[in-house]
């Protein structure tokens, strides 16, 4: 059985980890970092707005998302049997994060600040899609201190929890 460990991400995701292990382990000659697939048994999946990657165990499908300037950012619905969760990185609101809502079960997403921004998304607008897809329970994560008193439509975990599906 081959245990590779695999990176999934934009176009562009090999390139920017060989740039960081070059500029993180510096010392080594030219070139060290050619062929580091092979060298490290790793592979890297990167996919394209709406291209799936496909496991023994998961169905895993990127989405574009938009986070202002920064570029090739995605987030991914992950399908096993009958669930489908989606995991929505630093995003502001965009016509993908509806898709993705619409057709979870489950919507993690980073909601850093109470209102959205050209960058991020906000509770505000996140506690409206929360209303909207009611066949989705929302989790809010990756956010700064705000009150959460009274928000039943959305679930707010602490660092270590463990969602059960």
């Amino acid at each position: 059985m081959d245990n590779k460990t695999v990176f999934i991400g934009p176009v562009g995701l090999k390139n920017k980890m060989t740039q960081l292990m070059e500029f993180t382990h510096g010392d080594g000659g030219q070139n060290r970092y050619d062929n580091m697939e092979e060298k490290y048994n790793i592979e890297f999946v990167e996919l394209k707005n709406e291209e799936t990657y496909t496991t023994n165990e998961f169905k895993i499908t990127a989405y574009s998302l938009d986070h202002g300037r920064c570029k090739l950012v995605n987030g991914y619905l992950l399908e096993k049997e009958d669930k489908v969760l989606s995991y929505a990185c630093d995003t502001t609101i965009c016509e993908n994060f509806y898709t993705m809502c619409g057709l979870s079960d489950y919507m993690i997403a980073d909601v850093t600040k109470l209102n959205t921004t050209e960058m991020h998304m906000g509770l505000e607008d996140y506690k409206k899609m929360s209303n909207q897809y009611k066949d989705c329970a929302f989790y809010a994560v990756h956010r700064t201190e705000y009150d959460i008193s009274g928000i039943d439509t959305v679930k707010f975990p602490n660092d270590g929890d463990i969602l059960e599906i």
